[in-house]
C-alpha cells in the first residue's frame, strides 16, 4: 500500500500516467477498488526499467523523484512514510476503497461484534496485535513489541474520552489476545475477532472502519489509523533511534502522522513523535 500511494503520488507530481506491477495488482485488487491500471505479466518482463530507489527519508517533493525524466522508471524501495503521500491525501483514500465484497464481510463482523452495545453513540475502537512475523523481525531489527500494559493504557484513553466505547480487536494470534487480555475484558467491552492472516486485508478493513485504531507499530496498523480518518494510539517506544529500523527506514516520526498519539509500553503517554510539517510534505 506504501508503494502503491508513493506511485500514485509521483506520478502527479510528474504528470506521468502510472502503472501498477502485476504481483501488486493480484494484492491490492483483491480487497480495494484501485483505479490504476496494471502492466500485462508477459509486457511487464519484457521492458527495460530505470528503477528509482525510493525510501522513507524521501519523498514525493525529492528533486530525483519529482523530475522522472525517464521513459520506463520503476520505483523501488521501501516508502515506509506519509510523507510521500500526504498532500494528495483526499485523491489516495478514494483509491483504497473497499470493494463490495469486503465491504459486506467487514460491516457484518463489526455489527456482530457490538450487538449487545447500544445502536446509537457507540464508539468503535480497531486494536490490532501484531505478533507472528514479528516475533522474530523485532529480534532481527531490534526492536520491543507492544506490551498488555501498552494496550490497557491506549483503552482507558479512549474510555474516559467517549462513552459506549467497544474495542474490537483483530490479530494473526487471536487467541494469544484472548488468554493476555482477560484483565482488560474484566473493564473494558473488548471483542475479539476470530480471523487469521489469509484474512488480512478483512482485519484492515475492519481497522479502517472504527472510528479510532489502537496499534503497536507497523505498516498494517499505520494504514489501519490512515484509512479509519479518527484518532490513533501507537506504541512510542517500541522503535528507538538505536534500533536497525530506523537505519534502515529512518526517523520513526516518518512513520506515524503527527496528530497521533503514543503511549509507552507501561501504558502511559509518552512523547510526541511530531515533526514540523512542511509545504513539500
Amino acid at each position: 500500500m506504501y508503494l502503491y500511494a508513493a506511485l500514485y503520488s509521483t506520478a502527479l507530481e510528474n504528470k506521468r500516467i502510472p502503472y501498477m506491477s502485476p504481483p501488486m495488482a493480484i494484492h491490492l485488487s483483491k480487497y480495494f477498488n484501485v483505479s490504476m491500471s496494471s502492466i500485462d505479466p508477459n509486457f511487464y518482463h519484457c521492458i527495460t526499467w530505470t528503477n528509482i530507489p525510493i525510501n522513507s527519508n524521501r519523498n514525493s517533493s525529492d528533486p530525483q523523484v519529482r523530475r522522472i525524466t525517464e521513459i520506463r522508471a520503476k520505483l523501488v524501495g521501501f516508502p515506509n512514510s506519509y510523507k510521500w503521500f500526504e498532500k494528495n491525501r483526499k485523491v489516495i483514500l478514494k483509491e483504497f476503497v473497499f470493494n463490495s465484497e469486503t465491504e459486506s464481510a467487514v460491516m457484518r463482523r463489526i455489527s456482530e461484534a457490538i450487538s449487545a452495545a447500544p445502536v446509537q453513540n457507540t464508539t468503535t475502537v480497531g486494536v490490532h496485535v501484531r505478533r507472528g512475523d514479528y516475533l522474530d523481525y523485532s529480534r532481527v531489527i531490534h526492536i520491543e513489541m507492544p506490551t498488555v500494559e501498552f494496550f490497557a493504557g491506549a483503552m482507558e484513553y479512549f474510555s474516559l474520552k467517549s462513552s459506549n466505547v467497544v474495542f474490537i480487536v483483530v490479530s494473526d494470534e487471536i487467541e494469544w489476545c484472548i488468554q493476555n487480555f482477560r484483565s482488560l475484558t474484566n473493564k473494558f467491552n473488548v471483542k475479539f475477532l476470530n480471523t487469521s492472516m489469509e484474512h488480512g486485508g478483512i482485519d484492515l478493513a475492519v481497522l479502517a472502519k472504527c472510528n479510532h485504531v489502537i496499534y503497536g507499530f507497523g505498516s498494517f496498523g499505520f494504514w489501519g489509523g490512515y484509512l479509519s480518518g479518527g484518532e490513533a494510539v501507537f506504541c512510542s517506544d517500541c522503535v528507538t533511534s538505536e534500533t536497525t529500523w530506523v537505519k534502515l527506514h529512518g526517523d520513526y516520526s516518518n512513520a506515524v502522522l503527527p496528530s497521533w498519539i503514543g503511549f509507552d509500553r507501561q501504558g502511559k503517554r509518552g512523547k510526541s513523535l511530531a515533526v514540523p510539517r512542511h509545504d513539500s510534505y
